[in-house]
């Protein structure tokens, strides 16, 4: 891997470390816990931020899974940074429970936190065609 990834999943930073080819960082959203405290070791000296969306009460339920029951003690393997961009009345409708964990949601909360023009409507929903409209990546 010439260049390598700059954005992937843990579990793949764990098989690049292994191989012997680390990635330059590893950034993810909404992440499930992916792994045991191995996983996290491995890529200790790997750059990584992962981010969860939630306001406090409420979080990206996907964040919180799997549950570390016993002797699968699944952890993420570097703290999570929290964003907060809430969910309107559409994403809630279609998603449910699920709703806090839409990546246009992280997209807003991380342009909100750097100051960047928002993207998109307040309250972004998936189209008839599963779309969703307005979403603009900077």
């Amino acid at each position: 891997w010439p260049e390598r990834a700059i954005l992937i999943t843990a579990i793949l930073s764990g098989l690049m470390v292994h191989s012997g080819l680390p990635p330059r960082a590893c950034v993810t959203f909404g992440q499930p816990r992916p792994g045991f405290p191995q996983l996290a070791k491995l890529i200790a000296d790997v750059a990584q931020r992962s981010y969860r969306n939630g306001d406090g009460v409420i979080v990206d339920l996907v964040t919180e899974v799997p549950v570390a029951i016993g002797p699968e003690d699944y952890v993420h393997p570097h703290p999570l940074t929290d964003v907060c961009e809430e969910p309107g009345t559409s994403w809630k409708q279609q998603w449910g429970v699920f709703a806090w964990h839409a990546m246009p949601l992280y997209l807003r909360a991380l342009e909100r936190r750097a100051g960047l023009a928002l993207s998109g409507s307040k309250d972004i929903a998936l189209t008839p065609d599963g779309t969703v409209p307005h979403l603009e990546i900077h």
